[in-house]
């Protein structure tokens, strides 16, 4: 275990480290607690502004985050008696659907008329969860406990609107409660540590026999450290370097070897899944469990959720003849016009309700205790069906992409915690450009890293299977202290070598590894405003403040083409740009042509690879303002997407007056084609 810095170490690196880098104190846990409840507040705050902001600019059939003139077309039951209602679109929608931005697990609110007095948080309407979205229909799991008038929705048409998640800041909230009150549960260690400068405590190092043996002597010796913790311990991942293999590994020791019960999360649903799906397919003994909403699970780890699992348990036979009969009660109840018989029919549905949710909770218990390993998002952890439950160990995987308070919901049902991740990549996504800067991205991973009383706790994975070494050469050396290396087998990796690829010998541009195409002199000046806005994750957020550069765009454009005339395919390459106004400029200029083309910003590229990227950097300007580009951590993630290569399209003359991005400019100029 490395030894903790002395204070003349400590001094140097924090006057010279970027800020993703300097070191910090721990903070007490009063004052964290008081701080992230204020920027929390600030933070929904803006989610209700953005997105009333968005509902006021429209009327109700131009805005994608209404659905109007909806019919119901079909009622079901769910897990827990939840009512299924399905929606058909009208009939000028089904011959050409309203484009609209409803997704599966999206909060959404049922409203038959909008009152004088509009909610813009739903309260005076029935709520409930998008559970399936077709070309003509789209289906809403209705909220437990919504006073839901079956007359009024099967006589008039519905409208549908897109919400708020206001559920999420009430649990972020609670956890806040129960930490406020030193309520810590099982994880009183972890927090002496986080907030009181506690150093971490160890058992001897464990000999392991693996797996899975593929892994590398870094990976093995992350999870020896991890099972050796007695309550603290951190996996770094950087790119490319398999740390949720190395997470699946871990729990595999943990369960096997020493008999844990672990509880998995992640801040996305999809980075649960993620794990979860490896997870079953190294290991198909273990008993796995998925809490969460089913709308909102990948369809190949569906079967490990609560609701397929009742399905199949012993016992649950009159309930599935319970559900049945809601079934069938509901569609008589959509015939009937007989007042005397809906009423007898909804009293029906109503005690049936009850009773299926309070057999399927007992079934649910029973299945909690019996696994091995139960897997939930960070909030989802504050599912009242953990509410009793303590684990031996909890992962959080992603754990530098998560809202500190977050974690607190799963770390405090369990003994130990793991938390995996890189904190030199992208910070959770934040809304509120103030609560950003005032501390609400810094995770609780990224904190504990830069502690001088925990330096010990830290243990990086170091050998990367993704990029070609050029590539990631430049991220080991601007971020991880040199100490990435490049496995041999993608060291030398290049396009040509790509089965369907065509590449004449003396094309050095398609050639390269590193390809940096200068647009410095050439006059092709950024466009938008003058602040930087906040980045889009996925670039389908609607931005008051973005950039873009025309310019770029027809530059990248033209390079595009020239990789696909190679043979290689729209799959294989993505189009990245910081900026969503630049996301939207290239659109235009490429999905049309190339649908399968990935273009998005670099917030939203997180977690991809790609064999070649194409990046456009936008800023070009006088004043070589670089706005938001100077986040070495955007960088870092833009870079190593690419296994093969790397084109980055910029004005040097802007882009090289930041120091870190000068770097960047001269490694591609060194190992590339300037």
């Amino acid at each position: 275990m490395a030894s903790k810095m002395t204070q003349d170490e400590a001094a140097k690196r924090a006057s010279t480290a970027p800020p993703s880098k300097r070191p910090l104190a721990p903070t007490p846990l009063d004052a964290w607690v008081d701080k992230t409840r204020k920027l929390l507040a600030r933070e929904k705050d803006e989610e209700i502004v953005v997105m009333q902001q968005e509902l006021d600019a429209l009327d109700d059939l131009q805005n994608p985050n209404v659905l109007v003139n909806l019919k119901v077309s079909q009622y079901s039951t769910g897990l827990f008696g939840r009512t299924v209602v399905k929606f058909a679109f009208p009939s000028a929608h089904v011959q050409r659907p309203k484009p609209h931005q409803f997704t599966v697990g999206d909060l959404v609110q049922l409203r038959i008329a909008r009152p004088s007095t509009s909610s813009s948080n739903g309260a005076k309407y029935p709520t409930g969860i998008v559970a399936r979205v077709e070309e003509t229909a789209l289906s809403v799991a209705l909220s437990e406990g919504d006073d839901v008038d079956e007359d009024e929705l099967l006589a008039k048409s519905v409208t549908i609107d897109r919400l708020v998640n206001n559920a999420t800041f009430v649990k972020l909230s609670s956890v806040l409660d129960q930490l406020a009150k030193f309520d810590f549960g099982a994880a009183q260690s972890v927090v002496e540590i986080v907030f009181s400068g506690k150093s971490p405590s160890w058992n001897p190092l464990p000999e392991i026999t693996p797996f899975n043996p593929g892994l590398n002597e870094s990976q093995l010796e992350a999870i020896r450290f991890a099972l050796a913790s007695k309550d603290l311990a951190l996996i770094h991942g950087p790119p490319g370097t398999g740390k949720t293999t190395t997470v699946v590994e871990l729990i595999r020791q943990a369960v096997t070897k020493y008999k844990m019960k672990v509880l998995v999360c992640a801040p996305s649903n999809i980075a649960v899944d993620n794990v979860l799906e490896k997870l079953a397919t190294a290991d198909g003994k273990l008993q796995l469990t998925r809490i969460g909403h089913p709308a909102r699970l990948l369809p190949q780890v569906l079967k490990y959720c609560l609701d397929a699992k009742v399905e199949v348990a012993e016992g649950t036979e009159i309930v599935n003849d319970i559900r049945n009969e809601m079934t069938t009660m509901q569609t008589q109840l959509q015939k009937t016009r007989d007042k005397s018989v809906r009423f007898n029919l909804r009293r029906e549905l109503k005690v049936n309700r009850k009773e299926i949710r309070q057999r399927e909770q007992n079934v649910v218990q029973e299945l909690v205790r019996r696994s091995d390993v139960v897997f939930a998002t960070n909030v989802g952890a504050s599912s009242k069906l953990l509410k009793d439950t303590t684990f031996d160990l909890v992962v959080i995987d992603e754990a530098a992409q998560a809202l500190e308070a977050s974690c607190w919901i799963p770390i405090l049902k369990a003994k130990r915690c793991v938390l995996a991740g890189d904190h030199l990549q992208l910070p959770p996504t934040i809304k509120s450009k103030s609560a950003a800067s005032d501390g609400l991205e810094l995770t609780l991973f990224d904190r504990i890293t830069r502690f001088q009383s925990t330096q010990n706790v830290v243990k990086m994975l170091k050998i990367q299977y993704r990029m070609h070494e050029h590539i990631s050469d430049w991220s080991s050396r601007a971020m991880y202290d040199n100490e990435l290396q490049s496995f041999d087998g993608v060291a030398r990796r290049k396009l040509h070598e790509l089965p369907h690829v065509s590449i004449q010998e003396d094309d050095d541009m398609l050639n390269a590894t590193l390809l940096l195409l200068d647009t410095a002199g050439c006059e092709l000046e950024e466009d938008g405003d003058d602040d930087d806005g906040v980045p889009a994750k996925g670039g389908s957020s609607v931005l008051k403040l973005s950039k873009s550069n025309e310019g770029e765009a027809r530059v990248v454009a033209k390079h595009v083409r020239a990789l696909l005339e190679t043979g290689l395919k729209q799959e294989e390459i993505a189009v990245i740009t910081p900026y969503n106004k630049q996301v939207q400029a290239l659109k235009a200029l490429l999905l049309e042509s190339f649908p399968k083309l990935e273009i998005r910003s670099v917030d939203g590229f997180q977690g991809c690879e790609k064999e070649a990227v194409v990046m456009s950097l936008v800023r070009s300007n006088a004043r070589k303002q670089v706005g938001f580009l100077a986040d070495d951590r955007r960088m870092n993630v833009a870079i190593t997407r690419a296994k093969r290569h790397v084109a980055v399209v910029c004005d040097t003359d802007t882009i090289s007056a930041h120091k870190f991005l000068d770097v960047l400019v001269k490694h591609f100029e060194r190992f590339g084609i300037p």
